[in-house]
């Protein structure tokens, strides 16, 4: 009985259904994982290049999130100075208004006490300013992203809009009360200059993190994200399954295995047939 079911055309009718069986799962398995490289048989070469994109893709990702956390910063910091920026318009306008000399003596004790505020709540602005628990204005901090960098100076009133106005140095703490440029010592002009140099120091200072943040931040965000999706796409070729031709393959891999298993099945029922013939079984 093995002779004949060993005959020439059931090898072929069984090669073809292993064949056809090997297609089958080679298409199922793409299918199901997506990819045309499961295993380093698939295509070593191929395997070889989509690993290497891998990485690169890795880094470019990296890249991104230290390019966008590093806007965040910026931002950040940039929207503590507008806040200062605001409350040092109010003390500009402290000092014009105190320079009138038909404001009466109540008014401007109740001016230098906005002054005084003003000045601490500056002050607390800029130490309260920080990201992920680190302060953006205690001189230590340096922005850096594709291969540009702003270092944040350290600011506070003690030093912000320092001037020399006759030998003196001066800054925003001393439009406090107890301070060489309190409303009281009757200096409005130096006053109103030391403000005025406040305002520009921060202004000055927001222009420099927006000329980061425009100019070095987002191109290099913009690049890592473009040079993520052509690495992207170009693994996506090497590796990617064509689903609609795996599709065809399985189909076609599906047919071949049941009609191989069909005609294994009618050419084993031949053999039986004809050993009953022969032998009178």
């Amino acid at each position: 009985m093995s002779t004949f079911n060993l005959s020439i055309l059931g090898l072929q009718t069984g090669r073809s259904f292993n064949n056809a069986t090997a297609i089958t799962n080679q298409a199922l398995r793409r299918l199901s994982t997506g990819l045309r490289i499961n295993r380093g048989a698939d295509d070593p070469a191929g395997l070889i290049s989509s690993e290497r994109l891998k990485a690169e893709l890795r880094t470019l990702e990296a890249e991104t999130r230290i390019a966008q956390r590093t806007d965040s910063v910026a931002a950040t910091a940039d929207a503590a100075l507008s806040t200062v920026n605001d409350q040092l318009g109010r003390a500009q306008e402290i000092a014009v208004t105190a320079s009138n000399s038909f404001v009466t003596s109540e008014e401007r004790a109740a001016l230098q006490s906005e002054l005084d505020s003003i000045s601490q709540s500056v002050n607390r602005t800029l130490q309260n300013a920080e990201f992920n628990g680190q302060k953006l204005f205690n001189g230590e901090v340096t922005l850096s992203v594709g291969g540009g960098s702003l270092s944040l100076d350290q600011l506070s009133s003690s030093n912000l809009g320092e001037t020399t106005i006759n030998a003196e140095e001066l800054a925003l703490s001393d439009v406090e009360s107890a301070g060489a440029l309190a409303l009281s010592s009757g200096r409005g002009e130096d006053l109103q200059t030391v403000i005025g140099a406040a305002i520009d120091e921060i202004s000055t200072v927001r222009g420099q993190i927006g000329n980061f943040q425009r100019n070095i931040v987002r191109p290099e965000i913009a690049r890592t994200q473009t040079a993520f999706e052509n690495v992207s796409a170009a693994n996506s070729i090497i590796a990617d399954a064509d689903f609609a031709r795996e599709t065809s393959v399985l189909t076609r891999g599906q047919i071949l295995r049941t009609s191989s298993a069909t005609l294994f099945g009618g050419e084993q029922r031949s053999a039986s047939n004809a050993f009953s013939l022969l032998f009178g079984g």
